[in-house]
């Protein structure tokens, strides 16, 4: 195996990395393993479980160790230069979510939430930049436009709402829908444009 080869072997410290990479994605437990001088620099194992693994002198830097589990491992003279320790962000909302989703350019996130609420934060720094407020019940689904400059928030009440990203401004209201919004979306103006032109 690459890994315990890594031990005593430089050549085959890039393939342990990327093995252990994939197992801990995979869901293996390295609990009270026997990793002692492994080099496995660049490996992401963050929600690892290496509980009582034995990781003395492992060459660890630049690792991820987002969320893993390491109660009683030993990681004395390990190579740890560069590891990510810590947690992934998270977001609270105070309320149950219902569905949220990026912008197409990756720059902004929404959720719907069941309090009535759309809670819209800046994906770079996770910092809430607005608090939609308009719905009278929950909000079950949130939509960007494809040029990110708008949302589309449908709820419980039967109606869809718009949004300005940047300045958190309602816009047009959708009424007169039969039954809660279930989904939202946006029609691709281009796209029907050339489906009009072969006609």
């Amino acid at each position: 195996m690459s890994i315990d080869r890594s031990k005593t072997d430089d050549r085959f410290t890039l393939a342990a990395a990327n093995s252990i990479t994939v197992l801990v994605r995979a869901g293996v437990r390295f609990n009270g393993a026997d990793l002692r001088e492994i080099r496995i620099p660049g490996a992401n194992l963050s929600h690892g479980q290496f509980d009582y693994a034995q990781l003395q002198g492992a060459d660890l830097r630049n690792t991820k160790l987002q969320n893993v589990w390491l109660r009683n491992a030993d990681l004395s003279h390990a190579g740890m230069d560069g590891v990510q320790f810590g947690e992934w962000p998270y977001l609270e909302v105070g309320s149950a979510v219902c569905s949220c989703t990026y912008s197409p350019d990756g720059t902004v996130f929404a959720i719907a939430c069941e309090n009535g609420l759309v809670a819209v934060f800046e994906a770079a720094t996770w910092k809430q930049i607005h608090s939609l407020e308009g719905h009278p019940s929950g909000v079950t689904r949130v939509a960007f436009s494809p040029d990110s400059q708008q949302i589309a928030s449908g709820g419980e009440e039967k109606m869809v709402r718009l949004w300005d990203v940047q300045s958190g401004t309602p816009g047009f209201v959708l009424n007169g829908h039969i039954w809660f919004i279930s989904t939202v979306a946006y029609f691709a103006q281009r796209r029907a444009n050339r489906i009009r032109q072969r006609r």
